[in-house]
């Protein structure tokens, strides 16, 4: 997951940078918001499919 997060920080700065570019590279902009959206989607996903069975803690008996 931190990786996941790694590659969505970068491509988040790639996104300011070519937000503030002129002309702008409309296209590759949005190649980027696009793998932003697809990276938050995974992240949701994930989430929402709650720890992996190996991860929970034992319950006291």
């Amino acid at each position: 997951m931190e990786d996941l997060f790694e590659a969505y920080a970068l491509a988040a700065g790639a996104i300011e940078s070519l937000r503030n570019e002129y002309p702008r590279r409309e296209e590759l902009l949005l190649e980027y918001q696009n793998l932003c959206l697809d990276m938050q989607a995974e992240v949701v996903a994930f989430l929402e499919r709650g720890p992996a069975p190996h991860a929970q803690q034992p319950k006291d008996e």
